[in-house]
């Protein structure tokens, strides 16, 4: 069960970047993403996009999807939801090297309170930089 979470979660932190990636209005597309993953994980499932369905999903997993939106409209928020059809928002790369710096600090504060993170910032932003370039994040 842990793993099934974790997975879903990983999905869902993909899919954001994703579309955060792809340029779309990050406010109301994080919202709409945040929405269907709690739509789907109160129906019991997890969500995964719409190629992440097919390609890892059984046939048997598929149609319990597909039965539980027998009752639904086709366009309702359920069907969206459990067939992975919401876009992920965009992020830009300024957004994910604050977050970067920010899981640092708290790891570097963890680690040891002596060491002042201002003092770690500037080379590891080059290293996120090599890395985060050639990387793909969606």
């Amino acid at each position: 069960m842990a793993r099934i979470k974790r997975d879903a979660y990983e999905e869902a932190g993909n899919e954001l970047w994703g579309a955060f990636l792809r340029g779309d209005d990050r406010g109301r597309a994080g919202a709409r993403y945040r929405a269907a993953v709690a739509r789907a994980r109160a129906l019991g499932f997890t969500y995964r996009s719409a190629a992440d369905l097919v390609a890892s999903e059984t046939g048997d997993q598929i149609m319990a999807r597909l039965d539980a939106l027998s009752m639904s409209p086709p366009k309702s928020m359920d069907a969206t939801a459990l067939m992975g059809l919401e876009v992920r928002p965009r992020a830009r790369f300024s957004e994910a090297f604050e977050l970067y710096l920010a899981l640092l600090s708290a790891l570097s504060r963890r680690i040891n309170n002596n060491n002042p993170f201002d003092n770690l910032i500037l080379p590891r932003q080059d290293n996120f930089a090599a890395t985060a370039v050639f990387r793909r994040m969606a």
